[in-house]
Parts: structure tokens; sequence; C-alpha cells
């Protein structure tokens, strides 16, 4: 597999090895692989459609998901979004400075006091008069709790002015310099606004010349949707913090927290002897990763088995930062090519289907059955799908070993 696809299905995968088996689950489905091929087969009892989307054949004892909310549309001009909120992201653009853009999105968590905070600012400037907005909303991070507000302003000193004395009464910080954490104040937010959008899979696989059951496979790996309901389950607002708008940096950031707070636990048995650092490094992790926790207080992150919980949270924030990275294209490549196909392409690997007679896909559907635990007798196993995978240029990685 090449380094695309090992991150969108493998992410723990050492690069340089071919021959390890290796498991990966989800809600819907779980991928195995085992020297050059993967499978991929459902816990009963969901079943593939034709379509190439699940639906379930039993009830299940699990409590239903949390239906994913709606998203707005974020409009990019010159690298920045006008939140739809304002009313003015029709005929408004961040206003900017150089490579300065007025815009800020704040966070604050504090698990004392129970709140868990968002603020945005920004400073808007009209596209065709001299007019200039500050837009400011505020509320409880996966809530309808909070308000907004709109200021006209004739002159960009003005706005300027009001916009810098927001951002220090809130951060404590002056605006454009190097930022110290105050405490009780919030924490600017890395918001990565892509300035393309994605191909969109209503068409897809019309004019592709790939195997269906390779279709399938690259729709279920693209599945923005899937995407998510991921997040949503993981207790990450999609509302403060869209698919794909996270920065890589805040993501690494939050790994750091959780570093500290894993030796944290480690050097400190009784948690009582230190929980102003554990409640430091939680609000800290909890501001730079908005998660939906409603109207309830935020959790410390104390244990152990909390810890590796949010870094896996991260493992798969970075992983699905990749996967939308790849599904962002060239406006021109999405004309010319069936989106099918231009997925399948990025993937920088060679996919082949088993055929279900074969001596091969016998093998691993024995493995399989031979393999399933006695302890996971609440599901069974249907082998859908085998394939064969390459990655560009493997063979010339792997001959040194």
């Amino acid at each position: 597999m090449n380094s695309h696809l090992a991150k969108c299905l493998f992410p723990h995968l050492p690069l340089s090895y071919t021959r390890k088996q290796y498991f990966r689950h989800t809600d819907l489905v779980t991928f195995l692989r085992i020297d050059s091929f993967i499978i991929y087969f459902l816990q009963q009892p969901q079943v593939l459609t034709k379509s190439g989307a699940f639906k379930s054949i039993a009830k299940s004892n699990k409590s239903p998901a949390k239906s994913a909310p709606k998203l707005t549309k974020m409009t990019v001009k010159g690298g920045g979004a006008v939140d739809p909120e304002s009313g003015h992201d029709h005929d408004c653009h961040i206003y900017k400075e150089g490579t300065v853009m007025y815009s800020a999105t704040l966070g604050m968590v504090d698990l004392i006091r129970g709140s868990n905070s968002y603020y945005k600012l920004q400073l808007l400037e009209h596209d065709s008069m001299k007019r200039y907005f500050i837009f400011r909303s505020w509320g409880r991070v996966g809530t309808s709790v909070g308000s907004s507000k709109l200021e006209t302003y004739l002159t960009p000193k003005n706005a300027l002015s009001q916009f810098t004395s927001l951002y220090y009464e809130k951060t404590g910080n002056d605006w454009g310099t190097n930022f110290c954490k105050v405490s009780g104040k919030f924490f600017p937010l890395q918001i990565d606004y892509g300035d393309e959008d994605v191909p969109k899979f209503s068409d897809a696989g019309s004019t592709s010349k790939l195997h269906p059951a390779i279709q399938d496979i690259i729709r279920l790996i693209f599945d923005v949707e899937a995407m998510k309901q991921s997040l949503l389950e993981m207790e990450i607002d999609l509302n403060k913090m869209p698919l794909g708008k996270l920065s890589k940096n805040q993501i690494m950031d939050a790994y750091s927290a959780l570093q500290e707070l894993e030796a944290l636990i480690n050097s400190t048995p009784d948690i009582s002897t230190s929980k102003s650092r554990f409640l430091d490094l939680s609000n800290k992790f909890y501001t730079l990763i908005p998660h939906d926790f409603g109207m309830e207080s935020p959790p410390i992150l104390s244990t152990a088995d909390v810890i590796k919980e949010k870094s896996e949270m991260l493992d798969s924030l970075l992983e699905l930062e990749i996967s939308y990275s790849l599904l962002s294209g060239g406006k021109k490549e999405q004309e010319e090519s069936d989106p099918i196909d231009l997925y399948y392409e990025k993937l920088k690997a060679n996919l082949t289907v088993i055929d279900k007679k074969s001596d091969e896909f016998d093998m691993i559907k024995e493995f399989m059955s031979n393999t399933h635990g006695s302890t996971h007798s609440s599901y069974d196993l249907k082998l859908l799908e085998l394939f064969k995978c390459e990655r560009h240029g493997e063979q010339k990685r792997f001959k040194p070993y």
C-alpha cells in the first residue's frame, strides 16, 4: 500500500513492512490486512447494498448514534471565510492588512466553573462599498446557548480599534503579538479554510472503468459523511470545528497536552496531590479540540484509559485530515475525470479484485472463520471482497529488507 492509503486505512502500519497482520475497525466495516491482501467484511447484522451503502438487517443492543448536526457551508474569499451568521457572507470579505486577516476563533474551557465556551470575532469589509462591520458571536460549544452582535463602521480606523479592543478584552493579549495564555481568558484556535470544494459523488462511477468492487471501496474510503459521523461520535463539535478546518499544528499541540498528562499520571499515583496541574492540562486539551458535552461539565483527564482514548481520537482526526486533503483537487481535474478514478489515482496503489472462486479467497475466508474469537459471539462475519494491493514503488523500497 502507498502512504496515502495506509494513512486512510492502516495508520499504525510501518510502511517498510508488508508481511504484517493488521486489523482496523469502524462501526460499519472491518478492514484486515494480511501479506499484500486487503479484506473488508461486515459485522452482521449489516449488509452492503447495491449502491455501496450499508443497511441494518437486525436490531442491535447498541444505543442509537447521535445524529449529525446540519453544517453551514463556509464561502472562502481570499483565504478567509465570513461567518454566515453575520448575514454578510455574500457581500463582504475578511478585512486584511498585508497577510494578516482580522478574524479570530477563540475557545475557553474551565472544568472548575463547568464552562465550555467559544467566541468568534471578525472585521468585515464590504465588497463594493466603503463600509466595515465588526461581527462577534459567542456561546457554549455544542448547544444553542449564545448570541451574536453586528456593528457598522464608516472607516477602517474605528473598526480596527474596536476589533483590537475586543480581542484584548477576551484574551488578555494585544492583537498581532506572541500569544501568552492568560488564566480565565480565551485562547485562539487555528482554523484552516481550504480554497477548494470537494468533488461530489452524485455521478461518480458513471464513466469509470474500474471494477465495481474497487469503486465501492473507493466510495467507502472517501465517504465524507462517515468522516463527519466519526467525529460526532467522538464528541467533537462539528458546528464549531467543521471537518478539515482545525489545523494540523493545533492537533499536534493537543498531542503534547496528552503527553504531559500521561507523564503526570505515571509520576503521580494520587491525583489529589497535583489536581491543579491535571485541571490546567485538561482545560488546555479541551480548548484546543472543541468537544460537544452539551450542558454537562467536561470530565477531567486523569486516567491512562482516558488518555489512550483521546490519543486514538487525535489519530483519527489526523487520518481524516489526510483523507479530506486527498478529496480536494484542482477544478480542471474534477471536470475531466470521474471522481472515482480521480480518487483512485491519488492513492498511488494498484488494487486487484481476487476471484471469489480462487484458492486465495478460500484461504482468507477460512482464516477469518478460524480466528473469530469465541468471546465475539454477538456478531458473525461475512467476507465480501478480497483485494490484492501493490503500492507504487513498494517492491523497490522493500528489496533492501
